[in-house]
């Protein structure tokens, strides 16, 4: 999980070379694989072992124009960009576009880049960029390919335990939100909003106060009223959560919730 190969000479296998009895199925997942030389694959599996049945790579990026190819061994290959293409799911066959500083980060405009790599958002959307800045997830939530995508950097982590699902137009649901710091520094939590999207879109700000500075390990409880107002149009919204540290985004929770109608008034019993 999270792997950066790159730049890398050898005879067999450039990046990573498989050819032991019991060494089993490789798994790559979020990983960059890039920029290795000419004289072999950039990835192989041993012929005469089981895991030339099948590598596992996903949500990852394999990009190596002067390997003669990228990949000797049957593979299952799902939200990637790899060179040549791949027979699978969500495949994509373009330049990355890395910057041009040797990290193997995307480029994106919204960071002062000259373009948008195609690899941003297309990853596997069960996953989500944990942190959403020009060092890390880019543009939105859903997960850039690579090893920067995916929650690879530390970050806050936000989060609605009980989520309500269905509400009525007029309810005055509480959001209770949990901030947990789980790096290995002080962090500081600044914002909350929910971005809810469906029949009509609405950005609500849950939390703008002072700066809340936790220490590694540490949790922050906030409870979020939200008026279901009368404008509200019936039908289900998708919800997520969003938090704002000292210098990125935040992706929390997302689900969806229904909107119903109001009850209708029931007319007092007669004595």
């Amino acid at each position: 999980n999270h792997c950066l190969l790159a730049r890398n000479q050898a005879p067999i296998g450039a990046a990573i070379h498989s050819d032991y009895y019991y060494e089993g199925c490789p798994s790559l997942n979020h990983c960059t694989i890039v920029d290795h030389g000419p004289e072999t694959a950039a990835v192989l599996a041993g012929r005469s072992s089981p895991v030339w049945e099948y590598y596992r790579i996903r949500n990852s990026i394999i990009w190596n124009p002067e390997a003669p190819l990228e990949l000797e061994a049957s593979a299952r290959i799902s939200h990637t960009l790899i060179r040549g293409g791949w027979e699978g799911d969500h495949i994509l066959d373009q330049d990355p576009l890395f910057r041009d500083d040797g990290s193997y980060h995307l480029q994106s405009v919204n960071c002062g880049d000259a373009a948008n790599s195609p690899a941003i958002d297309r990853g596997d959307p069960a996953r989500r960029d944990l942190r959403l800045s020009c060092e890390a997830g880019l543009r939105t939530a859903l997960p850039d390919l690579g090893v920067y995508g995916g929650g690879s950097d530390c970050a806050l982590k936000i989060a609605v335990p009980t989520p309500s699902d269905t509400v009525q137009v007029g309810d005055v649901v509480v959001l209770d939100l949990v901030v947990v710091n789980s790096c290995a520094q002080v962090e500081s939590f600044e914002r909350a909003t929910a971005r809810i999207r469906g029949p009509r879109a609405k950005d609500l700000i849950l939390y703008d106060g002072l700066p809340e500075l936790l220490a590694p390990g540490d949790s922050l409880f906030l409870s979020c009223p939200i008026e279901i107002d009368g404008s509200a149009p019936p039908g289900t919204y998708m919800t997520t959560i969003f938090g704002r540290s000292a210098d990125a985004v935040i992706a929390g929770d997302r689900w969806p919730v229904v909107v119903r109608e109001a009850r209708a008034a029931t007319a007092p019993l007669l004595p």
